[in-house]
C-alpha cells in the first residue's frame, strides 16, 4: 500500500447549517495535515454527503472511511441514521476500516428500535474507533460495551477553524456584538417550555436595547438554517432597527461573519466554538448539555447561561466580563487530541 495512492471516503453531513460545513472543512484540513507527513499526493479524498446520495458504489476501491464529525451518534436523525447504517453494512461487506472523527453523542434508549439498530451498526467489525467530543460515557457504556470498538475522548475539532481558515482568522476583527439567533422552537424542542417563541422575541429585543444603552453596536446573524433565518428576520422586525448579516452559504462565509464581531451571544454550539478558535469571547445560551460542557472545557462555565438566567441585563453583564477577560488558550495537547487519533487511523490505512 505504501507505494500506491490511498483513497479515503469522507462521510459528511450537508445541510443549511454552516456549523456542519465548518466541521467538514476542518476534517478535510486535518486529513491533509496528517497526510502531509507521508506525502501529499498519496491520497484521494472522496466526498460522500449524507442527505444527498444513497449510492454506495462510492465505497468501491476505498482504503478507509472517515465520518467527518457532527452530532452523528443520535438515533433521532431519521434518514441520516439509515444512511449511516447502510454505509457501515457495505463497509463491513467490503472489509473497509471505518473511523468516526470527534462525533457527538445525543441520547440512548434501550427500548427504542432506532437506537438499537444504530448500536448494532456501530459495533460492526469494520468500525475501528469512535473518537467522541462530548458524552464519552454513554458511547462507551451503552453503545459499545463488550465490543472491540475503541471509544476515545477528544476535543471538538472546530478549535482548528483558525488554522483551516487562516487568511480569514488573520484578518482584522470588529467591535460589533454578534447576536446569534436560532429557530424559535429550539428550546421548547428540548423540553424548556418557558423559553418559547414569545419569550425569545422579547428576550432578544431586551438584549439589543441593553447593548445600545451601554454603547455597543450589534448585528444579528445565523448559522444558515431556514428556520433560524425566519426567526432572525422576525426578531429584527420586532426591534424595528439594526442590521442582520445575510445567511451564510458556505463554511468560509460563516467563519468570515463571525470574524467580523468583537464578541457574540449565540445559541448554536459551533458559533461559540468557531468564535473561540479566533479569540473572540462569546456567551452561549444553553438549550443542550453540549454548550455547558464546552463552557467547562474552555474554563469559563459562567459564560454558558442556563434558561432560568435568561435576563438581558445579566447576559450583557456576563458578556462584558468575557470581553474584559478574553479567551484562555487551550493546551496544545487538548487541541491535538482529535487530530492525533485521525492521523493514527490514516497511518493504519496506509500500512494495511
Amino acid at each position: 500500500m505504501s507505494n500506491q495512492k490511498m483513497k479515503i471516503l469522507l462521510v459528511q453531513v450537508r445541510n443549511r447549517n454552516m456549523g456542519d460545513a465548518v466541521i467538514n472543512a476542518n476534517a478535510r484540513f486535518l486529513i491533509r495535515k496528517a497526510l502531509g507527513l507521508f506525502g501529499r499526493n498519496k491520497c484521494e479524498i472522496v466526498d460522500f454527503d449524507l442527505g444527498f446520495t444513497d449510492d454506495l458504489s462510492a465505497l468501491q476501491g476505498v482504503d478507509g472511511i472517515i465520518f467527518a464529525g457532527g452530532n452523528l451518534i443520535r438515533y433521532t436523525l431519521g434518514a441520516y441514521d439509515r444512511q449511516i447504517e447502510a454505509v457501515l453494512a457495505e463497509a463491513d461487506r467490503l472489509n473497509i476500516p471505518v473511523f468516526f472523527h470527534a462525533v457527538g453523542v445525543d441520547g440512548y434508549d434501550e427500548t427504542d428500535v432506532r437506537c438499537q439498530d444504530l448500536k448494532a451498526a456501530l459495533r460492526r467489525d469494520c468500525v475501528k474507533e469512535i473518537s467522541c467530543r462530548d458524552d464519552i460515557g454513554v458511547l462507551a457504556k451503552d453503545y459499545l460495551a463488550g465490543s472491540s470498538v475503541a471509544a476515545v475522548p477528544v476535543l471538538n475539532p472546530a478549535v482548528w477553524t483558525a488554522d483551516t481558515f487562516k487568511s480569514i482568522a488573520n484578518a482584522p476583527g470588529g467591535g460589533t456584538v454578534g447576536l446569534g439567533i436560532a429557530r424559535s422552537d429550539m428550546f421548547t424542542a428540548y423540553g424548556i417550555d418557558d423559553v418559547d417563541h414569545d419569550f425569545l422575541l422579547s428576550f432578544w429585543k431586551g438584549v439589543a436595547a441593553e447593548l445600545e444603552r451601554r454603547g455597543y453596536n450589534w448585528t444579528i446573524f445565523t448559522s444558515g438554517p431556514d428556520e433560524d433565518e425566519e426567526f432572525a428576520v422576525e426578531v429584527l422586525e420586532a426591534i424595528g432597527h439594526g442590521t442582520k448579516l445575510p445567511a451564510p452559504e458556505t463554511a468560509e462565509q460563516f467563519v468570515r461573519n463571525i470574524r467580523s464581531f468583537g464578541s457574540l451571544i449565540g445559541c448554536r454550539l459551533h458559533a461559540n466554538v468557531v468564535a473561540y478558535s479566533m479569540g473572540i469571547p462569546s456567551v452561549g445560551l444553553v438549550w443542550n448539555d453540549k454548550l455547558t460542557l464546552w463552557g467547562h472545557i474552555i474554563g469559563h462555565p459562567e459564560r454558558f447561561i442556563q434558561p432560568e438566567m435568561f435576563d438581558p441585563d445579566y447576559i450583557v453583564n456576563v458578556l462584558e466580563r468575557a470581553i474584559q477577560t478574553g479567551c484562555d488558550p487551550i493546551t496544545k495537547e487538548e487541541k491535538n487530541s482529535a487530530y492525533l487519533e485521525l492521523k493514527k487511523f490514516l497511518q493504519a490505512c496506509q500500512n494495511k
